[in-house]
């Protein structure tokens, strides 16, 4: 009784009066009755709103702002533990999806890997941006263009080696720890799942890998440090040591085929899951950036967390402009 009492006041004040200093007495008059772990919630959940109401305008980088917004967080109280007070309301929207929904799938791309040192090659001061991406086509039709594709490589391994994940990695991996999340699908090549504790079989590299480099006849693995050694000591090109096959890193490039199995394990996951969250990706290149569409068709709901807009912003249910790891790490409680 109390809980709600308080917590439909305190949404009620958003909108209908001027003087925080008021509210904040009265809540905390109220917090001398508060004897239960459900009252102290409600205190700081009632406090935490009015707080952010008056003390932080609204901004840009929110595309919700109606105070109708903040209604559904009154629901997700009971479930915060080591309440946030300087959790902003369209983080606690995001807490509290989380914490209803039954199947959630992630959808990354380059914007979650920034924050540990990789670039985003298709921003405006990316890789793409200054040089030409090689075909797939050219890069097994011609030695010269394989031996630009490696040269390129070997740059681009230089912030991959030295990057470790970050805030938004750990949260991704929390959430498959508890089983929330089911389904990791990536547009990423950077392994960075993989090294913040994701199984293996909880990911979906659409892009492939670019921590190691496989056999475009046979599919043999091969380890990137002796391609490297070999090519650093005269241009050297990779052959396949069972085959004599070409050696291409294992990403997929443009105008290759996107990998069946991965695209198949995708649709399925979108179509299952009630909760459909985009980290980090402009939704540009398709078919990758239909799966977010398809899960809200089918009935999830979709969030999107990105610093920049997205031409799915429009269809989204939620949608954050902020940076990914602290707006998903305060979400999940995750440092």
């Amino acid at each position: 009784m109390h809980f709600h009492l308080l917590i439909h006041f305190a949404v009620g004040t958003y909108w209908s009066y001027t003087r925080l200093d008021y509210y904040l007495r009265f809540v905390l008059s109220y917090s001398r009755l508060a004897t239960t772990e459900i009252s102290v919630h409600s205190m700081l959940a009632a406090q935490a709103l009015m707080h952010k109401a008056w003390g932080f305008p609204q901004s840009s980088e929110y595309r919700i702002s109606s105070p109708d917004d903040i209604l559904p967080i009154m629901h997700a109280v009971p479930s915060f533990r080591n309440y946030n007070i300087e959790m902003d309301p369209y983080t606690a929207k995001l807490h509290y999806l989380i914490q209803s929904s039954r199947r959630i799938t992630i959808f990354t791309g380059a914007g979650i890997s920034t924050k540990s040192g990789i670039p985003d090659f298709r921003s405006p001061k990316g890789l793409w941006s200054k040089l030409q991406p090689i075909q797939y086509q050219d890069f097994v039709a011609s030695p010269e263009m394989r031996r630009e594709a490696w040269r390129r490589k070997i740059v681009i391994d230089e912030d991959m080696r030295n990057a470790s994940p970050n805030r938004g990695h750990r949260a991704v991996a929390e959430l498959v720890k508890s089983e929330k999340c089911r389904t990791v699908i990536t547009q990423n090549i950077d392994g960075l799942h993989q090294a913040s504790g994701v199984p293996e079989q909880n990911i979906v590299e659409l892009h492939g890998n670019g921590t190691y480099a496989v056999c475009l006849e046979c599919g043999l693995r091969h380890e990137l440090g002796p391609i490297f050694e070999a090519f650093d000591r005269g241009d050297t090109l990779p052959i396949c040591r069972r085959c004599n096959g070409i050696v291409k890193a294992a990403t997929v490039s443009f105008g290759q085929s996107m990998p069946e199995e991965a695209m198949r394990r995708s649709e399925q996951s979108s179509l299952e899951c009630d909760l459909f969250i985009v980290l980090g990706s402009s939704l540009v290149v398709f078919p990758a950036a239909a799966f977010p569409k398809i899960a809200k068709s089918n009935g999830a709901l979709l969030v999107i967390v990105n610093h920049e807009e997205t031409d799915q912003d429009g269809i989204a249910d939620l949608t954050i402009h902020r940076e990914i790891g602290q707006v998903l790490g305060d979400a999940t409680n995750v440092d």
